[in-house]
């Protein structure tokens, strides 16, 4: 198959050209090869551009696919592509996302600017915490493994561990303002319009247990001490 043009000349003088999908096939009645026309385009002034190139992205993907290679065509050279490096994205992005939404970052952040502090202490408290959400890690293997080679942290490049202990200690300084902006933030959540609420009463539970557990212990002793002096 290929294009095929014809022209036709009007009275006026001026040509028009006309495009054509053609293929040659041989005509026994006459022994010769005629064209005969697949598809009509049309004429070269009204063209249907877009359709053609689709056309034609159409021929190219089965050329530069198998089948193509497989019927003798080139398929399109593709460089190969060296993969250095993988980060993990979908726990640090749901960290980052409650950590603002919660003021926990806003509220850190505006500590350290009243305390007039320019140190990355709200990147070193994220990364730890992020960190504790995805594989909990000492602040060393934290600073040293998991934000180099694990996570996508661009805001944490370089941070030391040095930097994670002195994060902690401005948080130590700072955590009853941190703890009431918090607070203050998070309280609008109790006033939601919801139909169900869920409330996590494991750790109650494991203290109540813990407590009956002690009290039932010491008033065993209690009574045996009792018995062994009657």
């Amino acid at each position: 198959m290929y294009l095929r043009i014809t022209q036709r000349q009007n009275r006026d003088g001026s040509t028009v050209a006309y495009y054509a999908l053609a293929e040659s096939v041989w005509n026994p009645d006459v022994k010769r090869r005629e064209a005969r026309v697949v598809h009509s385009f049309g004429r070269a002034d009204q063209l249907d551009r877009a359709a053609l190139e689709r056309l034609v992205k159409s021929i190219n993907r089965v050329l530069d696919g198998d089948t193509g290679a497989a019927a003798g065509g080139s398929p399109r050279d593709i460089p190969e592509i060296e993969i250095e490096r993988v980060f993990e994205l979908g726990v640090v992005l749901a960290a980052r996302t409650m950590w603002e939404e919660l003021g926990i970052g806003p509220a850190i952040r505006a500590c350290a600017e009243r305390a007039n502090l320019t140190a990355p202490h709200e990147t070193a408290l994220f990364a730890m915490a992020a960190n504790r959400l995805d594989d909990p890690l000492s602040k060393l293997a934290c600073a040293e493994r998991w934000l180099p080679d694990t996570a996508w942290l661009p805001d944490a490049a370089g941070l030391a561990v040095d930097q994670c202990y002195r994060a902690l200690d401005f948080l130590a300084v700072w955590a009853e303002q941190i703890e009431r902006d918090v607070f203050l933030k998070a309280a609008d959540l109790f006033r939601l319009d919801v139909d169900l609420v869920f409330y996590a009463l494991s750790n109650q539970v494991k203290c109540f247990a813990a407590s009956f557990h002690n009290w039932f212990t010491n008033r065993s002793t209690s009574l045996a001490i009792a018995r062994a002096a009657a």
